[in-house]
């Protein structure tokens, strides 16, 4: 194999990586938008309307912990030259 076609395989391998990591944190997003949507359905159902504020600040603090890990994984990849 010439130098110039092993290069063109390594970058193209790396293409593929990297359009697969994205696919992978796309449906990762995805999935963790549609367990927030079920666990506040979840709350709404199981705390009465009479204590809102509790309910607030129970989604809030999942909503918060959700951000909290998407910065945590965004802040890995930009040190390991992936995002």
């Amino acid at each position: 194999m010439t130098q110039a076609a092993e290069s063109q395989s390594v970058a193209s391998r790396s293409t593929d990586l990297l359009d697969e990591v994205r696919e992978s944190a796309k449906v990762g997003q995805h999935a963790a938008a549609e367990a927030l949507r079920i666990f506040r359905q979840t709350v709404d159902e199981a705390i009465p309307d009479a204590v809102q504020p509790l309910r607030t600040k129970i989604v809030d603090a999942a909503i918060e912990g959700r951000q909290a890990r998407r910065r945590a994984v965004h802040v890995g990849a930009g040190r390991s030259g992936i995002g």
